[in-house]
């Protein structure tokens, strides 16, 4: 299996803005854990994952106390339709404020 690049994949942006893990694995160099971050994609249709290897397991964290997440999709018909745009968003809010600690926005289909 080889990871997609594509700009406009409705899951791409919801796996970065939720910085899920990848475990990748090589018949040469074993097993690795890689966090699918903005350093992900380094070009069109291009990532970080080496040609030799091959993806394992997605590691997708729970959201926790204080920590919302929202998707959204853009496309041109309702039902079975690709992208036009469409983003994610995760932040998390200081306990008990509406104050942002942390956020992270990820867009697909920009380009």
């Amino acid at each position: 299996m080889t990871a997609t690049g594509s700009p406009i994949s409705d899951l791409n942006p919801i796996f970065i803005a939720s910085e899920i893990e990848l475990e990748i694995h090589s018949k040469k160099t074993g097993t690795r854990k890689i966090v699918m971050d903005d350093k992900f994609f380094t070009g069109y249709r291009k990532n970080i994952v080496e040609k030799d290897e091959i993806l394992v397991g997605i590691i997708i964290p729970y959201t926790k106390e204080n920590q919302y997440f929202c998707a959204y999709k853009q496309a041109r018909r309702r039902e079975d339709d690709i992208a036009i745009v469409n983003s994610a968003i995760n932040v998390n809010f200081e306990p008990n404020t509406t104050r942002i600690s942390a956020i992270n926005f990820a867009f697909g289909g920009m380009a």
